[in-house]
């Protein structure tokens, strides 16, 4: 979006399950960048991660990043849900 600026950013990300579950690590490091000062907390162990209150400024991006293991090496395809704004 070159010419507005995206307030209420939210997105949630299911981890894929296969060829093994992949989960939060435990020492999750997530972060972001360009997005305001959302809420995002990523616990240890969760197969999940949520994202929401960002404010992306027109003409830039916001980039989250979190730590996550596997039980099983192998490639995995993920995708996070739907990305929001209000």
């Amino acid at each position: 979006n070159t010419a507005t600026v995206l307030t209420g950013v939210a997105f949630s990300d299911t981890f894929p399950t296969l060829p093994g579950a992949m989960v939060v690590a435990p020492t999750p490091n997530g972060t972001t960048s360009g997005c305001g000062v959302p809420t995002f907390a990523p616990s240890a162990g969760s197969g999940s991660i949520s994202f929401s209150n960002g404010t992306i400024l027109a003409g830039s991006t916001c980039t989250v990043s979190v730590n996550v293991r596997t039980s099983v090496t192998g490639t995995y395809n993920n995708t996070s849900g739907a990305v929001s704004s209000t």
